[in-house]
């Protein structure tokens, strides 16, 4: 087999159904965003992923399940302790962390929120709150004549630190985003938690809302072990990273970085960058993308309406990837957690779709991959691909399509 450029899109919430510890982080483990958003909003209008495969991975109402699909499919699971973003796509980078990040189960510490007090000089409103729409609510029963502190809070079972400010407060902290992002980084840091999140404030007689635009994040960094994509890099083989790919990882490993949040824009650039971009002189080079407002657009509003419009501009876009690669690239798409809505107001802890496609095996007959037990069998995958000789606690699927 020959491989020379491998595209990756992962889409965030693309959960098909609880993984077996499921019971662990949720009340109600029967979670499946895929097939729970299709079958409420009447069916998902998918036929290009259909046709590669998702809906014979799992039902989803309004996806075909064709007898011969095109790419190779499976599900896929996360075997670290976690659910959250950073977790998901470290072990898909052949990260494999011994311990999960920390979570604040009951409130978040005094020494944390005082170090904040101190850092933002002001007083601040501390929330430990079941999801981001807990915050959401407190701030619509508000109005402009109630004083409006910034907000630090963390959510149920995340490992995350969040902070909220009006945009007219920031100025009076004295401190730039810039600087505020900084110390949350820092602070993350500080005590293994896996996100920080700044959320900006407006609003005004009525209301006051969270502005999902100017969300910005910030990922613990691992300096104690390489991914993939760094050590592609010492091998001199481009990695090129779309969406939020690039902060996710601290910008290790990428020959370039192009931070792009609508999925149309997102997947149109990606399939010329795919044609036109830099390789190694063998051909080779790693493209991955994570469509990002997947993760967001119903988080802030739950119309998961949203969610499955994102979902179908996304599928209408993948022509354009399939069209602009050669016999010997090949294309991931696959997911690290899910957000089912309907069972859970946070990230819930699902498998999800792998599917792996390539031209030269797209009549092949036998297909399907079964479960994968880590998101780093992509990363072994990879490392096996382009003989990097270096391991990642998973498993290489390659052998499975040599024997068709």
């Amino acid at each position: 087999m020959i491989f020379q450029k491998i595209v990756i899109l992962v889409a965030n919430t693309l959960g098909c159904g609880p993984q077996p510890d499921s019971f662990r982080y949720h009340e109600n483990f029967h979670v499946n965003t895929l097939g729970h958003f299709a079958d409420e909003v009447g069916g998902i209008r998918i036929p290009n992923l259909s046709q590669l495969g998702l809906g014979n991975i799992t039902y989803i109402k309004g996806a075909e399940k064709p007898n011969l699909p095109w790419a190779y499919y499976g599900k896929i699971r996360s075997r670290t302790d976690g659910k959250d973003i950073a977790s998901g796509f470290l072990e898909l980078a052949g990260i494999n962390l011994q311990k999960p990040f920390r979570v604040f189960e009951e409130e978040i510490p005094e020494s944390v929120s005082d170090t904040f007090r101190e850092f933002l000089g002001t007083e601040l409103q501390i929330l430990h709150v079941t999801s981001l729409a807990e915050v959401m609510k407190n701030l619509e029963r508000l109005n402009a004549k109630e004083p409006l502190l910034p907000i630090l809070f963390t959510e149920k079972n995340e490992s995350t630190l969040e902070l909220a400010i009006h945009v007219n407060d920031i100025a009076k902290t004295n401190r730039k985003e810039k600087e505020i992002l900084e110390f949350m980084k820092e602070n993350i840091s500080a005590h293994k938690i896996a996100q920080g999140v700044l959320h900006i404030m407006d609003g005004g007689s009525e209301s006051f809302r969270l502005i999902p635009d100017k969300r910005k994040d910030v990922f613990f960094e691992i300096l104690d072990q390489n991914t993939v994509f760094q050590t592609l890099e010492l091998k001199r083989i481009p990695v090129y990273a779309y969406g939020n790919i690039g902060k996710i990882y601290n910008y290790a490993g990428f020959a370039e970085d192009y931070q792009i949040s609508d999925p149309v824009e997102l997947m149109n650039y990606l399939s010329d960058e795919i044609r036109d971009a830099a390789t190694d002189p063998d051909g080779k080079a790693v493209f991955v993308a994570n469509i990002m407002n997947m993760d967001l657009c119903h988080y802030y509003n739950h119309n998961l309406y949203d969610y499955v419009k994102m979902l179908e501009k996304m599928d209408s876009q993948i022509p354009k990837i399939l069209r602009n690669i050669n016999d010997f690239d090949w294309v991931f798409i696959t997911g690290v957690h899910g957000c089912d809505l309907l069972q859970e107001n946070a990230h819930t802890r699902e498998y999800s779709p792998l599917l792996i496609y390539n031209k030269t095996f797209k009549n092949a007959e036998k297909k399907n991959m079964g479960v994968r037990k880590t998101f780093s069998d992509i990363a072994e995958s990879i490392s096996e691909a382009y003989g990097l000789e270096t391991h990642y606690g998973g498993e290489a699927f390659w052998n499975l399509m040599s024997k068709i």
